[in-house]
């Protein structure tokens, strides 16, 4: 993995290591990863991290939302759970929604992508 790291700009390497993308993925995972960003041109490079990029824009800007219904709700509401119940349903469904679009962009481009987690919370 080192002398393919050298290899690449360290910019990229920085964005690779930074990457909630990558979060917790082992060695093996981001050798892989770095591979195959590597084999990308550089423009579809640069669309890739374009794309990665709005994805988490949007993220960003659906839970900035999540909190403001949150607050919102418990402002009428006398009892604060439903609020915050409604709050943990909305925020695994979009996590779900995330996972989803950051596997097909990745698909998109050829990049390694993580195996969906099973109910006993193994790698599959």
């Amino acid at each position: 993995m080192p002398r393919l790291l050298s290899l690449l700009p360290l910019g990229l390497v920085l964005s690779v290591a930074a990457a909630p993308a990558l979060a917790g993925r082992g060695p093996a995972f981001l050798e892989r990863e770095a591979e195959a960003l590597a084999k990308l041109t550089g423009s579809d490079r640069r669309t890739y991290f374009n794309d990665l990029r709005a994805l988490e824009r949007r993220r960003s800007m659906r839970r900035q939302a999540d909190l403001s219904r949150l607050e919102a709700c418990l402002s009428v509401r006398s009892q604060g759970n439903s609020c915050v119940q409604e709050q943990q349903r909305q925020a695994v469904a979009q996590r779900m929604q995330w996972k989803q679009e950051l596997r097909a962009l990745r698909e998109r481009y050829n990049l390694p992508v993580m195996h969906q987690r099973t109910p006993d919370r193994q790698w599959r």
